[in-house]
C-alpha cells in the first residue's frame, strides 16, 4: 500500500506511516507493523516513543518478547527517540515470560543507553527475581 503510493500523486509522510502501523497493530499483524515502521525510519520518519511503545506492548502481549527486544534494539541503533518506558515495557514482558537473564541483560543495555530505570522497571525485575526464588542472591 505505501510503496504503490509513491508511484502515484502523493508521498507518504510520518502521519501516513503512523496510521498504517496503528491499523496493522490493531489487526494483530505485528510483524507487518514492525516492517512498516522500519520502512518509515529508512525514509527518514521517526516514530515517537508512544508509537514505539504501542508496538512493543503488542509484541510482548503476544509473547513475542524476542521480537520486541530486537525491535527496541533496532530503534536505538537507527536513532529513534527511545525512552525509559520503552525499555521497561520489554523488560516487564521478559520478566512475565520468565526470561530473567534477558531482562537483566536489557536492564544493563538500558544503563549503557543512558536511560535510568524507574520504580516500575525495578518493580518488574524484583518481582521476577522473587518469583524465581533468587531474592537472597
Amino acid at each position: 500500500m505505501i510503496n504503490t503510493s509513491e508511484e502515484q500523486w502523493w508521498t507518504p509522510n510520518s502521519i501516513t506511516y503512523s496510521v498504517v502501523v496503528h491499523g496493522l497493530r490493531r489487526e494483530g499483524k505485528l510483524s507487518e507493523a514492525c516492517d512498516v515502521t522500519r520502512e518509515m525510519v529508512n525514509k527518514g520518519f521517526f516514530p515517537n516513543p508512544v508509537e514505539i511503545n504501542s508496538l512493543l506492548q503488542s509484541l510482548c502481549r503476544e509473547g513475542k518478547t524476542d521480537e520486541a527486544k530486537k525491535f527496541l534494539e533496532e530503534c536505538l541503533n537507527k536513532g529513534c527517540a527511545v525512552n525509559v518506558v520503552n525499555f521497561t515495557t520489554v523488560i516487564h514482558g521478559l520478566c512475565q515470560k520468565d526470561d530473567l537473564t534477558d531482562a537483566l541483560s536489557l536492564l544493563d543495555d538500558m544503563y549503557l543507553s543512558n536511560k535510568h530505570p524507574d520504580v516500575v522497571t525495578y518493580t518488574a525485575v524484583i518481582d521476577a527475581i522473587d518469583k524465581k526464588g533468587r531474592i537472597g542472591n
